[in-house]
Protein backbone atom coordinates (compact mmCIF):
# COMPACT_ATOMS: atom_id res chain seq x y z
CA UNK A 1 0.00 0.00 0.00
CA UNK A 2 2.99 2.11 0.60
CA UNK A 3 3.84 2.11 -3.16
CA UNK A 4 0.21 2.38 -4.04
CA UNK A 5 0.48 5.85 -1.76
CA UNK A 6 4.04 6.95 -3.46
CA UNK A 7 3.12 6.67 -6.80
CA UNK A 8 -0.14 8.40 -6.83
CA UNK A 9 1.51 11.25 -4.43
CA UNK A 10 4.20 11.29 -6.87
CA UNK A 11 2.06 11.65 -9.56
CA UNK A 12 0.14 14.41 -8.15
CA UNK A 13 2.96 16.33 -7.65
CA UNK A 14 4.24 15.88 -11.19
CA UNK A 15 0.69 16.96 -12.41
CA UNK A 16 0.78 20.24 -10.33
CA UNK A 17 4.25 21.33 -10.76
CA UNK A 18 4.04 21.01 -14.88
CA UNK A 19 0.59 23.05 -14.56
CA UNK A 20 2.32 25.51 -12.11
CA UNK A 21 5.37 25.91 -14.88
CA UNK A 22 2.75 25.92 -17.65
CA UNK A 23 0.96 28.50 -15.97
CA UNK A 24 3.47 30.63 -14.68
CA UNK A 25 5.87 31.17 -18.31
CA UNK A 26 3.55 33.98 -19.07
CA UNK A 27 2.14 35.16 -22.76
CA UNK A 28 3.76 34.43 -25.98
CA UNK A 29 5.61 37.73 -26.80
CA UNK A 30 6.71 36.37 -30.50
CA UNK A 31 5.68 37.62 -33.59
CA UNK A 32 7.90 35.28 -36.00
CA UNK A 33 6.77 31.99 -34.93
CA UNK A 34 9.69 30.82 -32.51
CA UNK A 35 7.76 31.00 -29.16
CA UNK A 36 9.20 33.53 -26.54
CA UNK A 37 7.62 33.55 -23.09
CA UNK A 38 9.25 35.74 -20.54
CA UNK A 39 9.20 34.23 -17.34
CA UNK A 40 10.60 30.74 -18.37
CA UNK A 41 13.26 30.46 -15.69
CA UNK A 42 10.67 31.56 -12.99
CA UNK A 43 8.30 28.91 -14.16
CA UNK A 44 11.11 26.01 -14.03
CA UNK A 45 11.95 27.12 -10.78
CA UNK A 46 8.68 27.53 -9.38
CA UNK A 47 7.45 24.22 -10.94
CA UNK A 48 10.78 22.29 -9.25
CA UNK A 49 9.68 23.86 -6.11
CA UNK A 50 6.32 23.14 -6.01
CA UNK A 51 7.01 19.43 -6.90
CA UNK A 52 9.46 19.34 -3.41
CA UNK A 53 6.37 21.18 -1.65
CA UNK A 54 4.25 18.63 -2.62
CA UNK A 55 6.14 15.98 -1.60
CA UNK A 56 6.81 17.15 1.48
CA UNK A 57 2.89 17.63 2.05
CA UNK A 58 2.47 14.18 0.62
CA UNK A 59 4.66 12.89 3.22
CA UNK A 60 3.81 14.82 5.86
CA UNK A 61 -0.19 14.45 5.88
CA UNK A 62 0.56 10.44 5.18
CA UNK A 63 2.42 9.92 8.33
CA UNK A 64 -0.20 12.23 10.26
CA UNK A 65 -2.90 9.52 8.90
CA UNK A 66 -0.39 6.48 9.86
CA UNK A 67 -0.95 5.59 6.62
CA UNK A 68 2.50 5.34 5.14
CA UNK A 69 4.53 2.18 7.07
CA UNK A 70 8.40 2.69 5.21
CA UNK A 71 9.42 5.94 4.36
CA UNK A 72 11.92 4.61 2.23
CA UNK A 73 9.88 3.59 -0.34
CA UNK A 74 8.07 6.74 -0.31
CA UNK A 75 11.13 8.88 -0.79
CA UNK A 76 13.00 6.50 -3.46
CA UNK A 77 9.63 6.70 -5.25
CA UNK A 78 9.97 10.81 -5.51
CA UNK A 79 13.39 10.79 -5.75
CA UNK A 80 13.40 8.57 -8.93
CA UNK A 81 10.59 9.98 -10.58
CA UNK A 82 12.80 13.63 -10.27
CA UNK A 83 14.09 13.75 -13.13
CA UNK A 84 10.81 13.08 -15.28
CA UNK A 85 9.10 15.80 -13.40
CA UNK A 86 12.04 17.92 -14.68
CA UNK A 87 11.46 16.79 -18.13
CA UNK A 88 8.35 17.35 -17.61
CA UNK A 89 8.69 21.30 -16.53
CA UNK A 90 11.15 21.78 -18.70
CA UNK A 91 8.61 20.77 -21.95
CA UNK A 92 6.01 22.75 -20.27
CA UNK A 93 8.07 25.60 -19.86
CA UNK A 94 9.06 25.45 -23.93
CA UNK A 95 6.19 24.62 -25.62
Amino acid sequence: MTFLYGIISSMLALGLSTVAAYQLRGRNFSDVGVPMYPYTGFAMVAGIAIYGICTAAGFYGLRKMQALKNSLTFIVIHAALLPLDLLAVRLAVIF
